[in-house]
Order: C-alpha cells, then sequence, then structure tokens
C-alpha cells in the first residue's frame, strides 16, 4: 500500500512501505493527466480521474512499467473518495499487491 503520493507539476512519486518484513519497499515516479467534471457548485467537482504511466522506479520497483489509474468521487460531506487501480510490472523480489481505496490523495492533488 502506498506511504505517501507526492505531486510536483505534472509528476507524481508514490512512496510504497507496510513496515512489514518481507514487503516491497522503493517509489515509483509517474507523469500525471487529470481531467474532471465542474460540479453544479463553484469550486466544487462532480467527478475527477487521473492516469499515472510509470516513468521509473527507486528500491524493490526499479526497472518497473506499468500505470495507475484514480477516481475521485465526491461525498456528501464535501470530502472525496479516491478508488485506484493498476497495473505494474516490477522484478521477481518485489512482492505482490492489491488495488486499494484510499481516503487520499486525490487525483488533483489537493
Amino acid at each position: 500500500m502506498p506511504l505517501a503520493f507526492v505531486h510536483d507539476g505534472d509528476l507524481a512519486t508514490v512512496i510504497f512501505s507496510s513496515g512489514s518484513t518481507g514487503d516491497p519497499f522503493g517509489s515509483l515516479r509517474l507523469s500525471f493527466l487529470y481531467w474532471a467534471k465542474p460540479g453544479s457548485q463553484p469550486n466544487t467537482v462532480a467527478w475527477g480521474s487521473c492516469y499515472h504511466p510509470v516513468l521509473s522506479g527507486t528500491g524493490a520497483f526499479k526497472g518497473a512499467t506499468g500505470v495507475l489509474t484514480m477516481v475521485d468521487t465526491p461525498l456528501a460531506d464535501g470530502t472525496f473518495r479516491t478508488d485506484y487501480i493498476g497495473n505494474v510490472t516490477v522484478g521477481a523480489n518485489a512482492g505482490t499487491s492489491t488495488a486499494h481505496t484510499a481516503g487520499r490523495p486525490h487525483c488533483g492533488g489537493r
């Protein structure tokens, strides 16, 4: 599961570490494409989505290839639920991962 997701302009870095022995540790450098449908009120979003192709990796993710996608769904309390899924190919010693639902980050990096 990601430990941190940091946006830097048109690029993003995902840092992975669960703290468990044997789990993969490292980071993925991703490019970033975001689109959204404006909400009915000012400064709101009806939905948002982003596409993150893998550019490079460190640690267990060195040489990784693939893509992550995320979808932001606004909730009644004004927050977002962000679901993400992707396919990332890593080396044989990197372990395994499953799809997760994250409370943060959001596709728009907010």
